[in-house]
């Protein structure tokens, strides 16, 4: 029994620490950031009964609930596996975001060159 505490509190320390990387990684400020919170929570508390999980169906009475929860978000999952596949998927949409960063910013340059060429031949021909 104290082995599995022991083991449970690791997996939830090694959880920890992978939601801390990948913050470290995306930023504090990031728009997906909660979504990736509440990911990790529900990888670190997975027995926590959660009111958000629960709701009713509208073609039943109001006393009956349904769990939404699926029986693959149940499965043991190799924690290694994992952080090498979410860290390289967040590698790569960090890279992917840059690029569009970039390519944003030289469209946005563009954009204003043309604007000033459109004004200088807009004060010529007003001439």
């Amino acid at each position: 029994m104290v082995s599995l505490k022991n083991l449970r509190k690791q997996e939830k320390e090694k959880w920890m620490d992978l939601y801390h990387d990948l913050i470290k990684i995306i930023g504090r400020n990031h728009k997906y950031k909660g979504y990736f919170k509440q990911i990790f929570k529900k990888k670190i508390y997975p027995n926590k009964e959660k009111r958000s999980l629960i709701r009713h169906s509208s073609s039943e009475s109001s006393e009956s609930e349904q769990n939404i929860d699926s029986d693959d978000d149940n499965q043991s999952v190799d924690l290694s596996a994992v952080d090498e596949e979410l860290l390289n998927k967040i590698m790569q949409l960090r890279l992917k975001r840059q690029d569009v960063e970039q390519k944003m910013k030289e469209y946005k340059r563009k954009i204003r060159s043309l604007f000033v060429k459109q004004n200088a031949v807009k004060r010529k021909t007003q001439k």
